[in-house]
């Protein structure tokens, strides 16, 4: 298979934006605690990307490195949405039980050759639900404040990603999710450009009004 074969077969329009995405945040990164996290979060990315690409091309099983980024990444989220989250012990004593339960689900459950559809599942119902409490804390609170600082943008950015995929997976149905849309486009395509367009899009948006307030003082 030549070059041009595994470009057309294997690169996506989200794998390009998120090369994209990650080239911009480099460009605007500043030195800050958050975009540390980010930049965690950038790289795991990137690497299963990239892993994805290599094992999709020899016909090999991605579940277990697919498996392993969820737990980065959900683990990452809810670090960064610990450093804006009222009640800090509540988010470090759920990231220790969603840990565990991570590696028991992957080790005696759902196992290393499959997707560990659950572990991607509980991490986004906690974060959502983490989520909406410190929203819930703030409106009580009257800190509409809260709303409109760049922060709000951050740890709103992957609400859809978690909210979308995780109503795809809960069915555990690969007909749901190969289900075509008009008889043209996968119904798991349609719903992971979406998700993950809006969800880079509000980081590219955190990252460069971010570096704007670094400058600005």
């Amino acid at each position: 298979m030549s070059v041009a074969d595994i470009l057309k077969t294997q690169i996506s329009f989200i794998q390009i934006y998120i090369l994209l995405s990650f080239f911009w945040f480099l460009y605007h990164f500043v030195n800050d605690k958050i975009f540390y996290f980010l930049l965690v979060l950038y790289l795991a990315c990137i690497t299963n990307e990239i892993f994805l690409c290599y094992f999709s091309l020899h016909k090999m099983d991605v579940g277990f490195n697919t498996s392993a980024y969820v737990i980065i990444h959900n683990v990452l989220w809810l670090i960064i949405l610990s450093e804006f989250f009222s009640n800090k012990k509540i988010v470090y004593f759920t990231i220790i039980i969603y840990i565990a339960f991570s590696i028991i689900n992957l080790l005696f459950f759902e196992g290393l050759i499959y997707f560990n559809y659950n572990t991607f599942i509980l991490g986004s119902l906690i974060y959502l639900i983490l989520f909406l409490i410190e929203c819930f804390i703030r409106l009580e609170a009257e800190d509409i404040d809260f709303f409109k600082i760049n922060k709000f943008i951050l740890i709103v950015s992957p609400v859809l990603f978690f909210l979308g995929l995780s109503m795809i997976f809960g069915f555990h149905s690969k007909r749901l999710s190969y289900y075509k849309i008009f008889d043209i486009v996968p119904l798991y395509t349609i719903i992971t450009y979406f998700v993950n367009f809006i969800y880079y899009s509000l980081l590219n948006i955190y990252i460069f009004k971010e570096r704007k307030l670094k400058n600005a003082t």
